[in-house]
């Protein structure tokens, strides 16, 4: 007698529950690996250099003359604190910070044979400490290297960012360009009516020194810590006018008057003595051949960070977009409350020399 066996074949769908978490899933594992090839490449990350004609058209090193005379570029935007932030999905740093100007010049001054410097600048200021240190490394480099330093704005050089443009030879403005802002900005946020009245808690603050914790978003600011806020703000400003009158040769009590916080458009500003000429980016080769006395032409160097090849390939491939997409997503679902943002600092007296 013959078996017959018969074979049962079992087929278990998925549901769409089991569809989105295997997309979740592949989706973690994806944003993971992007972060690690993205910090990867950050530790690989090498410098190019740009080379642009006189009237900014960038030029092939094959095409730059021999007799040229090259003038080193250096591109500052963004707004002024003591460390750049960085998107995690992105190539391109935010803001100005010191150490980033220290390198840029340390990188211009290793390739040699630089007859100038130019800044282009688009700031609206920022923190204070940050921005008198990077007023202090364009001073000492243009004494020590005995070259000019031209600083310009095609938008907005304020704050902060005018103030360590005065440590330049030259300040050019476009024509309405916003330039100065001579003042100081102090923030302190105050979160006691959310915290009480929104979210039903109280704090309690316990210190050992009257001006412990100054600027602690829970407590109002006691009579003390406001006249230690208007001493050190007044101590501030009077060291933005000193650095401006002595950076641009102007009495300081002209500049105290002009030290009112506002900006003025370049034209003004050329009127007022901060600025030393109206000129357009295009026309900043043209001032630099006059100032130099030079026949050679004029030619711009800039240093660039090069994208990591794993990054370039991320971006071209549609990969970073996607992820980014994620990360924003995550960060959504995961937002922390108004009082864990003020516990982490965000809710700290901030002193700025900013727009």
């Amino acid at each position: 007698m013959e078996e017959h066996t018969q074979h049962l074949k079992v087929t278990i769908k998925k549901g769409i529950f089991d569809y989105i978490k295997s997309i979740a899933w592949f989706g973690i594992g994806l944003l993971v690996l992007v972060v690690m090839l993205v910090a990867a490449g950050e530790q690989s990350e090498t410098s190019d250099v740009t080379y642009y004609d006189a009237h900014f058209t960038e030029t092939a090193w094959e095409d730059v003359p021999e007799n040229a005379t090259l003038v080193g570029l250096i591109s500052l935007r963004g707004e002024i604190s003591s460390k750049r932030s960085q998107d995690a999905f992105s190539s391109e740093p935010n803001g100005i910070d010191p150490e980033s100007v220290r390198k840029v010049l340390s990188r211009i001054d290793e390739m040699g044979d630089i007859h100038a410097i130019t800044v282009l600048v688009s700031s609206p200021g920022g923190q204070i400490a940050p921005s008198d240190s990077i007023w202090r490394q364009f001073q000492s480099f243009r004494q020590q290297k005995n070259i000019p330093l031209i600083f310009h704005t095609s938008d907005l050089m304020a704050s902060g960012a005018y103030y360590f443009a005065t440590a330049g030879d030259q300040v050019y403005a476009s024509r309405y360009a916003d330039v100065g802002s001579i003042g100081v900005l102090a923030i302190r946020f105050n979160a006691q009516a959310l915290m009480r009245d929104k979210l039903g808690v109280d704090v309690t603050v316990y210190k050992t020194g009257i001006y412990k914790g100054m600027g602690n978003p829970f407590e109002p600011a006691t009579q003390a810590e406001e006249d230690l806020i208007k001493s050190q703000m007044n101590d501030f400003n009077a060291n933005f006018i000193d650095v401006v009158a002595k950076g641009r040769g102007l009495n300081a009590d002209a500049v105290r008057q002009l030290a009112t916080g506002r900006v003025w458009s370049g034209k003004d500003a050329l009127n007022l003595g901060l600025v030393d000429a109206v000129l357009y980016r295009d026309e900043l080769g043209d001032q630099l051949e006059k100032l130099l006395e030079t026949t050679s032409p004029v030619y711009f160097v800039e240093y660039k960070t090069s994208k990591p090849i794993l990054l370039s390939f991320l971006e071209d491939s549609g990969i970073q977009s996607l992820a980014r997409q994620m990360g924003t997503l995550m960060s959504l679902g995961g937002a922390s409350s108004a009082a864990t943002g003020l516990k982490a600092g965000s809710g700290t007296l901030r002193y700025l020399y900013q727009y």
